[in-house]
């Protein structure tokens, strides 16, 4: 049988330490797919590893296996994106119902923790889809130039984060110790409490609260989901689309405010941003065609019903906008208070990771005065947020809502974002780019503008 060549790339990343090491493991096997293994996370007792399937097929690839053999203790304690058996050293990954396909060029990542005593080497004799794979590694260097200061730093987020794997994907997405693909694959519409919804995809999505007056969304998505994504995503969940009467943005990036148009347009939902995101729309620089309905103002409530959201200005730039919001939600009934947090990318001058720092701190004030328990990003890439809605699924009768974490991991999320704004102050001041492995040359556009 002719045999096609599988690439299985096996990343190791060593955080805080001088260099990188990137591992390359050429494979033969009966399909062409990628698959990388990445050691993201280390803490001598356990790690966070994540794992990326691409098929570079020229069909979509139906339903995938994983298979390896751990070559010392290592024992998987948690997955998400996937399911798993471990049968002493030897581990078996399937796909969940959600990423089964994988299209053309495309890719669909899982994470898991491990603990293991003594060493955690990687696994290097892999089966993909039963197939038998032979290895043959080379290894590639590259150098970390993170200062002792900024490691010194780094080791505090590592710190704040703990073994909580939520908390560590958002440590290492906000110090880009990991890059998380934000992929399209769409994500089952899923009720999150009793009066909350999210639709979307991996990389971002709308929350939609229900009250007794109809709804209020928080952020569009790109424009190109409202037909593909959100449209029937609330039909999927019995939601219609009229009854949509305020939408509160975020920021108004592409992402976040593509929509608004169609909604407003088709419904007359009233749209809510900040003054200076207005502004830029009305100049032509935004990404969206939108007449004026509602400037947010800083601190002040909007009630729809028996709901009303407290909206924060929280800009990460001088001159740029932006909300985050507060709302109380339900689950069966018992009363959370949750929050989700525009603008937690760190961009721009060190004249904006001070506005961004003050946008933080400023917010922490009204999670701690509300006692907000859940925190979701409309970015699941950046907090895990789908294996949370893969538990939420699962979720038995009388188990907890497992987005309900408690108002000291809420608190340590907004910390997290905190320290990450440190971690890339002190790169910029050092002059490296933002994953703190290569200098800013004179010569080359600068990355953080």
């Amino acid at each position: 049988m002719n045999k096609k060549k599988l690439y299985v790339f096996i990343t190791l990343i060593a955080v805080v330490t001088s260099v990188i090491a990137f591992t390359i493991v050429n494979v033969s096997a009966a399909q062409n797919m990628n698959v990388s293994y990445d050691i993201q996370n280390d803490w001598d007792s356990g790690s966070a590893v994540n794992v990326t399937v691409k098929n570079d097929e020229s069909s979509t690839m139906d339903g995938w296996t994983i298979e390896w053999t751990f070559s010392e203790n290592q024992k998987i304690t948690e997955m998400w994106g996937a399911t798993y058996t471990q049968d002493g050293t030897k581990v078996t990954v399937e796909n969940v119902d959600w990423n089964s396909k994988i299209d053309p060029g495309s890719s669909v990542n899982f994470g898991f923790l491990l603990s293991y005593s003594g060493s955690n080497n990687k696994p290097t004799d892999f089966k993909v889809n039963s197939e038998d794979v032979s290895s043959e590694e080379t290894d590639t260097i590259v150098e970390s130039l993170d200062t002792p200061e900024i490691k010194a730093a780094l080791q505090k987020a590592i710190d704040l984060a703990g073994d909580d794997e939520s908390l560590i994907r958002t440590q290492r997405q906000q110090c880009k110790t990991e890059v998380a693909e934000s992929s399209k694959d769409p994500v089952e519409p899923i009720q999150l409490f009793d009066n909350l919804y999210y639709i979307g995809n991996v990389n971002v999505g709308t929350f939609i609260f229900t009250t007794t007056d109809g709804y209020i969304m928080i952020d569009s998505g790109y424009d190109y989901m409202v037909d593909e994504t959100i449209i029937p995503g609330m039909e999927k969940l019995g939601l219609d689309p009229a009854q949509i009467k305020y939408l509160l943005i975020t920021h108004s990036g592409p992402d976040h405010v593509g929509g608004a148009e169609y909604f407003q347009k088709n419904y007359g939902t009233q749209i809510v941003m900040s003054e200076e995101e207005w502004v830029g729309i009305e100049a032509g620089t935004g990404f969206a065609n939108l007449e004026r309905d509602i400037v947010a103002i800083d601190g002040d409530k909007l009630t729809l019903g028996d709901t009303s959201i407290t909206m924060v200005s929280t800009k990460r730039r001088v001159d740029g906008g932006g909300f985050s919001y507060i709302a109380q939600v339900f689950d069966n009934g018992e009363p959370h208070m949750w929050a989700t947090y525009g603008n937690t990318n760190v961009v721009g001058t060190l004249e904006d990771k001070e506005v961004y720092r003050e946008s933080v701190a400023k917010f922490l004030t009204y999670v701690d005065e509300y006692g907000v328990d859940v925190v979701i990003s409309n970015h699941p890439f950046v907090d895990g947020s789908v294996k949370t809605m893969e538990e939420l699924r699962n979720r038995q009768e009388g188990e907890p809502n497992p987005f309900v974490r408690g108002k000291e991991k809420a608190r340590l999320f907004f910390e997290i974002l905190d320290q990450s704004a440190v971690v890339m102050t002190l790169r910029q001041e050092a002059g490296l780019d933002e994953t703190g492995t290569k200098l800013i040359s004179d010569a080359e556009p600068n990355p953080w503008d």
